[in-house]
């Protein structure tokens, strides 16, 4: 079952690592704004240079696939290090992609490689348990694309509502204005600083997460567990505005994000406890 994921990856990661580092800033362009209604014509400054880390990190991965199948196939190995470093450093492409998509507010692409991230997860989950041995820098760095994927992804959008409400507030007035939620006390506001509190609240639990070593294999994941449950309680929040307004594709996009902190909680909490036993 192995073999034709691992191969679909490494075709995934080779070409599209190579169009980003060859094509230049026209090509990191067309990567950012896939998914956007409208294009960025001006992007950040900084985004040319997360495309050509990702790129270098997908070279990466996909170099060390090729060499875990030929190790696997050919030489018999069944220790998995150089499968699981290969999916890690995949892992780490789709994070730095995602964050790029996510500081320019490209939100299905962003949700995409949220999606992206929790599946390869569940990847690393089964190569795991058919792997003998553990091998110990990977148990202690593993947790780390979730730490911050995790960390972009509610930050992001919480600072964007707290810390620059003039922009964004009138557009969810305006979006939620026919519904009953225009009619109670405050109108619509209180809503959105109330979810913009809770998006920035589980980024500094992150943070004191990061800060607590809690992605290390032997620590109690007692703040990332809290962070987990916060996230997904905003996400259901977000889900009933969206429903609301019978947006189902959008509704539908955010209990799939709930549903992949449940991935997260489970690789992250459970199944790393129990490696660790």
């Amino acid at each position: 079952m192995l073999l034709p994921i691992t191969v679909g990856l490494i075709m995934t990661m080779f070409i599209n690592g190579m169009a980003l580092l060859t094509g230049g800033h026209e090509m990191s362009a067309t990567f950012m704004n896939f998914y956007n209604k409208q294009g960025i014509g001006v992007l950040p400054a900084y985004s040319t240079f997360v495309m050509l880390a990702t790129a270098i990190v997908q070279l990466t991965s996909s170099i060390l696939l090729v060499w875990a199948l030929v190790k696997r196939f050919l030489q018999g190995d069944r220790s998995g290090v150089l499968l699981k470093w290969g999916i890690w450093m995949a892992l780490v492409s789709v994070v730095l992609y995602g964050f790029a998509t996510r500081m320019i507010s490209n939100h299905q692409a962003a949700a995409n490689l949220f999606y992206y991230t929790g599946l390869l997860y569940v990847l690393l989950w089964y190569v795991e348990r058919q792997s003998m041995g553990m091998v110990q820098r990977f148990e202690q760095v593993k947790l780390l694309p979730m730490f911050f994927t995790l960390l972009y992804t509610m930050g992001q959008p919480g600072i964007q509502k707290l810390f620059f409400a003039e922009a964004v507030v009138p557009k969810y007035v305006m979006m939620f204005k026919d519904t009953f939620l225009a009619q109670l006390p405050g109108g619509i506001p209180p809503f959105i600083y109330m979810l913009g509190v809770f998006e920035a609240l589980v980024a500094v639990l992150m943070v004191v997460s990061l800060v607590r070593l809690e992605f290390l294999p032997t620590r109690p994941k007692t703040t990332l567990s809290l962070a987990l449950l916060l996230g997904s309680l905003t996400f259901i929040m977000l889900t009933f505005g969206l429903s609301i307004l019978l947006n189902y594709p959008g509704a539908t996009n955010l209990v799939f994000y709930a549903v992949f902190c449940l991935f997260f909680y489970i690789y992250a909490v459970k199944h790393t406890h129990d490696v660790a036993l």
